[in-house]
């Protein structure tokens, strides 16, 4: 949304977006994004449900050694990445979050792994975040050899 010369409708609206907005002592819009992840809230309800993570969280919990660690709220993490258990639902919507949501704009497969591999981990992340790109629609018509080629520009008469 544009928001045209700090009209009070336009503002109205973008307090709507917004869970806090204010204008500055110069006409300054300040707004401020409170963004809460649920992922963290889901995964750690899922751990119980994958029997291979639920192994390493044991294995954790009775001695922390190795790259596998426990944080505060009882989420398993590996090498600092949240571990993501073997629930299709669950990795099928962190992969649309991380490619399809209108601010990333289907990002190429190598990108969506490095900022997904910041956060997450999953046996083959790669191979899955690859499988994913690959199939997506919107991402196979834009690639430029699924483009018709375009023809040799014409001259417009002028009248």
């Amino acid at each position: 949304m544009v928001v045209d010369a700090l009209s009070h409708n336009s503002i109205g609206e973008l307090q709507a977006l917004f869970s806090r907005l204010s204008l500055g002592g110069d006409r300054v819009l300040v707004a401020q994004f409170q963004i809460k992840s649920t992922w963290s809230q889901c995964i750690r309800d899922l751990h119980s449900s994958d029997k291979k993570l639920e192994v390493k969280f044991q294995l954790v919990r009775d001695s922390s050694s190795g790259d596998f660690l426990l944080n505060f709220k009882n989420v398993l993490f590996f090498r600092g990445r949240l571990c993501v258990p073997r629930d299709e639902s669950l990795r099928r919507d962190i992969l649309l979050e991380a490619h399809s949501v209108p601010f990333v704009m289907h990002p190429i497969s190598m990108k969506m792994y490095r900022d997904l591999q910041e956060l997450y981990w999953w046996p083959s992340l790669n191979h899955v975040v690859a499988e994913f790109v690959g199939q997506c629609l919107v991402c196979h018509h834009v690639k430029a050899e699924n483009q018709c080629p375009s023809s040799l520009l014409q001259h417009i008469s002028i009248p």
